[in-house]
């Protein structure tokens, strides 16, 4: 019996230690796999229910998640990514302004009177729909800069974002213009 009991006290131990060892090991990082493995592929041409658009090359798709309608990622030739996503939110989670000043201040910009926005938006139309584009170069260049686009459909407002290194950023700002000039939304006014 005592024997039995030494085995077991000696089995915990081990346990104990490893599972100590295991949680101290350093984070894994991040593995890019195949697109054969994940199925995300580079494509010409991308839709779901909502949306449809012709994708710049290079331009990733990617599984959305949270709020997001859609994702995608975009990697710089010096291996740097960026991130465009659509996402889309009940209008009272705050105005224009507020929203248009939160992207400035992630780029690093100071934010705008609330009555000088509009003006300084560029008014585009996607579907028939307006909205306010936007381009927002961060003044550090490690900074996050953002382009994005904001329009109004019923009770949501949907938000078009990029966002990446200002050097990758001012890469891809053909490609950006390409992709929101081809973006059509399905849903009916």
């Amino acid at each position: 019996m005592i024997r039995a009991g030494s085995n077991y006290l000696a089995v915990c131990v081990v346990v104990m230690v490893s599972l100590t060892l295991v949680s101290c090991a350093p984070e894994s990082t991040s593995t890019v796999y195949p697109q054969d493995m994940t199925g995300i592929r580079p494509s010409d041409e991308w839709s779901d229910s909502n949306w449809q658009a012709k994708l710049p090359t290079g331009w990733v798709v990617e599984p959305v998640f949270g709020m997001r309608e859609a994702s995608f990622r975009v990697i710089g030739s010096a291996g740097d990514e960026a991130e465009v996503s659509i996402s889309r939110l009940p209008i009272q989670g705050g105005t224009l302004a507020s929203n248009v000043n939160r992207w400035r201040v992630q780029a690093g910009l100071e934010p705008w009177a609330d009555e000088q926005v509009i003006s300084k938006l560029t008014k585009i139309s996607i579907s028939d729909y307006d909205a306010f584009q936007m381009e927002f170069i961060s003044p550090n260049p490690d900074g996050q800069s953002i382009y994005g686009v904001i329009l109004e459909e019923g009770k949501d407002r949907v938000f078009i974002k990029f966002s990446g290194t200002s050097a990758l950023m001012e890469s891809q700002l053909e490609a950006w213009h390409f992709f929101v000039e081809n973006l059509e939304l399905y849903h009916e006014h």
